[in-house]
């Protein structure tokens, strides 16, 4: 993946739901609403059903998207860890895994900072955890 591109009028964030975050809120229209994560899912080829109303990749049942070459690209032996956390099920690893789920998914959802800089940090957490160059289209 080369860029990763959020549409904002899609994208949920800053509380815009009370229950909470989900990678993929569903919506009557069918056209449901995603976390920074859920773009991210889906552009490695998550099947919505797979991430619908499900708060953190973490709690994905089943094989997961995220590729291991994903994790801490610059250290080997964190990608290690957080492949091993995801893909083997070992929990007693080092949970780093969520480490960045967590952030991400707190930076989503804060309410207290405006958009312009939720997208700043979202930029370049993606940038320098992932390797990822993102585009944000679209209005809130």
């Amino acid at each position: 993946m080369n860029k990763l591109v959020i549409d904002r009028a899609k994208w949920s964030c800053g509380g815009k739901h009370p229950d909470g975050g989900r990678l993929l809120h569903e919506s009557e229209d069918g056209n449901g609403q995603m976390c920074c994560l859920g773009f991210l899912g889906r552009s490695l080829g998550a099947d919505k059903d797979y991430i619908v109303e499900i708060e953190l990749p973490s709690k994905i049942k089943g094989s997961c998207p995220w590729p291991k070459e994903l994790f801490y690209q610059n250290d080997p032996i964190l990608a290690n860890v957080c492949y091993s956390y995801i893909y083997d099920g070992n929990k007693t690893v080092l949970n780093s895994y969520d480490m960045w789920e967590d952030f991400f998914a707190s930076i989503n959802d804060l309410e207290t900072i405006d958009h312009p800089t939720r997208e700043a940090w979202i930029y370049e957490g993606f940038k320098q955890i992932f390797g990822i160059e993102m585009e944000f289209i679209g209005e809130h």
